[in-house]
């Protein structure tokens, strides 16, 4: 069946495939939007990318032993899609492949499956002790200790979770892991973790509390973007990098500890109720458009000597009337 084939055939609700089919084409079912069931004919061994992309009232799907591969968004946002067995010869998993499943709470996994295992809903990866996906996690949720890395959009889009705990085992959040996570309020994270990726928590509207850990060296670009309940955050010494990490968010109190050299580009940029700020003497460097448009923001108090400071940095704060650099005000 080839690439497409079927894409957008939006009266479909069955499909019939005889046994001689052994392929499947990307996206060939995707956005069949009233498709109910499908049963995989048993010599197919790979099911491509997409192939049931935005089928949201897919509620049944049959995966024979001898798939090996499931690809990249796969079942993306197959939202009435409540259970999945995956077969112990599936060896790759492809990026996105259960996002936006949110009634899926559960995931199968044949017991000598040599990559993958599944507990509470998530499933796992055995060789990068990575927890891959959890689309349907409700209420809290705490990460099992061993797990190393939370994987690219495991939890991106979950409209149940309300808390996340992430134990010290924990050294990377992927991109987006969990982006538009939008009842989420609390999220703990254990020290430990080392990075926290691009938009890991963008989206997250209900986000009221996270204490990021010594140790974290980067939070990556639009790490918080658009947590618009967040009101207060502290950067530990370890952060080296944070490009526009904490833009578009409602935060009142930034507390910058000493240690910290670099304010990135952006970094929170658009925080409209943010009041004062005090940079510690560690900093040597204002990014472009570090403060830009925080049109609350009516003093700045630079502890240290700044070598640069960027193009923007403090532009259209419309209410800035004090800004003291080195113990010398300017006004």
């Amino acid at each position: 069946i080839g690439e497409r084939a079927f894409h957008g055939c939006t009266s479909l609700t069955s499909v019939t495939i005889p046994n001689s089919v052994t392929e499947i084409g990307k996206y060939a079912f995707g956005d069949c939007s009233v498709l109910k069931r499908f049963s995989i004919p048993d010599g197919v061994t790979e099911i491509g990318d997409g192939t049931f992309f935005f089928c949201s009232r897919l509620k049944c799907i049959n995966i024979p032993e001898g798939v090996t591969k499931i690809g990249v968004n796969t079942f993306f946002e197959c939202s009435s899609l409540t259970s999945i067995n995956i077969p112990e010869g599936v060896t790759e998993i492809g990026d996105s492949a259960f996002m936006g499943c949110t009634g899926l709470t559960s995931i199968n996994v044949g017991k000598k499956n040599p990559m993958y295992y599944a507990e509470n809903g998530a499933l796992y990866c055995k060789d990068s002790k990575s927890l891959v996906a959890c689309p349907a996690a409700k209420g809290d949720f705490v990460i099992p200790e061993g797990v190393k890395t939370i994987e690219e959009k495991a939890f991106m889009d979950n409209k149940n979770l309300t808390s996340i705990t992430i134990p010290g085992s924990v050294t990377e959040i992927k991109e987006s892991a969990f982006d538009s996570a939008s009842r989420l309020k609390s999220v703990v994270i254990s020290e430990g973790v080392k990075i926290i990726r691009g938009c890991a928590f963008a989206n997250c509207t209900s986000l009221k509390s996270i204490i990021i850990p010594e140790g974290v060296t980067e939070i990556g670009a639009s790490a918080f973007v658009y947590c618009n309940r967040l009101t207060s955050i502290s950067i530990p010494s370890s952060v080296m990098e944070m490009e526009n990490a904490f833009s578009y968010t409602s935060l009142k109190s930034v507390v910058l500890s000493d240690g910290i050299k670099v304010i990135g580009e952006d970094a929170f940029a658009n925080c409209h109720k943010l009041k004062s700020i005090t940079i510690p003497a560690s900093v040597t460097e204002i990014g472009d458009g570090a403060f830009w448009n925080c049109i609350a923001l009516t003093s700045v108090n630079i502890l240290g000597s700044v070598v640069k400071i960027g193009e923007n940095a403090f532009g259209s704060c419309k209410s800035l009337k004090k800004m003291t650099i080195n113990n010398g005000q300017l006004s």
